[in-house]
């Protein structure tokens, strides 16, 4: 019997995470944006790289598509700062720059304030590839890093 309850328990509580979570469809635009100032980091990704600490600054609210961002990266002990342009068509982030050229990361998940989740893709990169990207503003153990954690895990 206590299995049964414990079972159900467990039940409920993923289920309830879950509802949380919005479940799309989700918007490039509003995702780039994010919540208009801060950074994004790549906290999670399951393409292999040379580089570490990737961030990307979003383009502020406003901003006309398609729009040029900075964003930089650290390749062993010096950090590396480049532009590059994104533009949004409905869940995809189409992204152009001289080192990944033309990528599409469909999203998977976003909250639009504290994180997304998108399958990364492109020619030169080959994929798709899960990632996990989190805004500087992001608040630790939020049900919005949850769910970015969940759908992560989920594409793997």
């Amino acid at each position: 019997m206590l299995q049964v309850v414990v079972f159900l328990t467990g039940c409920c509580f993923v289920a309830t995470v879950h509802a949380a979570c919005n479940t799309g469809p989700f918007d490039a635009k509003r995702s780039i944006i994010g919540p208009g100032k801060g950074e994004y980091y790549l906290a999670r990704s399951t393409y292999e790289q040379n580089i570490s600490c990737l961030y990307v600054v979003p383009p502020p609210e406003g901003t006309e598509f398609p729009a040029i961002y900075p964003f930089g990266y650290k390749e062993g002990n010096k950090w590396v700062q480049k532009n590059g342009t994104v533009n949004g068509e409905g869940p995809n982030i189409i992204d152009s720059d001289a080192g990944f050229g033309v990528t599409n990361t469909t999203l998977v998940y976003s909250d639009y304030k504290e994180c997304d989740v998108g399958l990364f893709h492109g020619e030169k990169v080959g994929g798709p590839y899960v990632e996990l990207w989190k805004h500087s503003d992001a608040k630790k153990g939020s049900e919005g890093l949850k769910c970015c954690q969940k759908y992560s895990q989920e594409g793997t």
